[in-house]
């Protein structure tokens, strides 16, 4: 009864496109922590990921709560950072605090988007916070793909080592016969 019988079809499509965005965030979030729950970060990569949590909260809280200028771009860098030094589980972690921000705002009318109708802003939100996690995530499968090939190149690099010294090896008995 909060909406009028007209505004229908808007009012579902919003709902809908909510429902789709809450699956891109938290989906990925929930599979990439249950695959490795347990993070192996070094004290350097502890402190980076405190620091990008502290920027990350700082600029969301300034774009999302404190101004009511369109600059809410300014926080995409941020889950892209957390894509390319940390990968996917971090992204979307990233894009997780930052959807919460960005959620508290629309629900209070503040932030970039708090000039538009209800219906528009929180539109605006979800399509923004999609978008997030659309660019942090790709970073940072971007990046875990390139550290598997790194490794799986590095594996076969040490098994042709051990073949060429078996080889090696067997030349040089050979030889010796």
């Amino acid at each position: 009864g909060m909406a009028p019988s007209s505004a229908f079809g808007t009012v579902w499509f919003t709902w809908w496109l909510g429902n789709a965005a809450g699956n891109v965030v938290i989906a990925p979030l929930i599979v990439l922590w249950a695959a490795k729950p347990r993070p192996g970060w070094t004290p350097r990569q502890q402190l980076e990921i405190l620091a990008l949590a502290v920027a990350l909260l700082t600029v969301a809280a300034m774009v999302f709560v404190k101004s009511s200028y369109p600059i809410e771009f300014l926080t995409i860098p941020l889950c892209v950072w957390a894509g390319a030094r940390f990968g996917p589980r971090e992204a979307s972690t990233a894009t997780a605090l930052l959807s919460g921000v960005a959620v508290w705002a629309a629900v209070r009318w503040a932030g970039p988007f708090a000039d538009q109708s209800p219906n528009t802003a929180l539109l605006l939100t979800q399509m923004f916070i999609v978008v997030a996690q659309i660019a942090g995530l790709g970073i940072g499968a971007a990046v875990a793909e390139m550290t598997a090939a790194h490794e799986m190149l590095r594996d076969l690099n040490d098994d042709l080592e051990e073949r060429v010294a078996a080889g090696t090896a067997e030349l040089q008995l050979s030889e010796a016969r």
